[in-house]
């Protein structure tokens, strides 16, 4: 019976071991390079006012967006598309022209989950800053595809970092 149950502790160790390897066999930095990418689209995206791909970057269902003190959950595409359409029907009121970035920070969790953490800028036509913000966007790779799966808005004075 010792035998068996050292045979069966040794076996455990094996699998143990083996699986924790496996999940750390992805390469993180192609990983943030790939957020980088894809982040850089849906801002380049949201700068040029297309919903359409601008709703290609969420998951649906279901997909949270947490935005000053209202939470909005969306069940599918169409929705996102509504809520993005309204988001510019009020910055035109404020004669929007572009967004940027102050600064990224990507944090690769496993090969298929990440949180990108950043501050950015939205200028108006005349080139003068109307909004500063913050946005930390939890993201999922699924089917080859990086999504949103959750966001938030807050002030630039809590953006997340990662120490690796």
């Amino acid at each position: 019976m010792k035998t068996l149950t050292n045979i069966v502790s040794v076996l455990i160790v094996v699998f143990l071991q083996a699986h924790y390897a496996s999940a750390q066999s992805w390469d993180s930095e192609g990983v943030e390079a790939e957020i980088s990418n894809y982040y850089a689209e849906y801002l380049s995206a949201f700068s040029n006012q297309d919903i359409d791909r601008i709703a290609d970057n969420y998951f649906v269902p279901p997909i949270n967006i947490r935005n000053g003190s209202e939470t909005l959950f969306f069940q599918t595409r169409s929705s996102v598309i509504d809520y993005f359409k309204s988001v510019f029907e009020n910055l035109s009121g404020e004669s929007y022209a572009r967004s940027e970035s102050m600064g990224t920070n990507i944090c690769v969790l496993t090969d298929t989950t990440a949180i990108v953490s950043t501050g950015f800028r939205r200028f108006g036509s005349d080139g003068s800053i109307i909004f500063e913000s913050a946005a930390t966007y939890f993201l999922t790779k699924r089917e080859g595809s990086w999504r949103f799966t959750n966001s938030s808005t807050h002030g630039v004075d809590r953006i997340i970092s990662c120490d690796d």
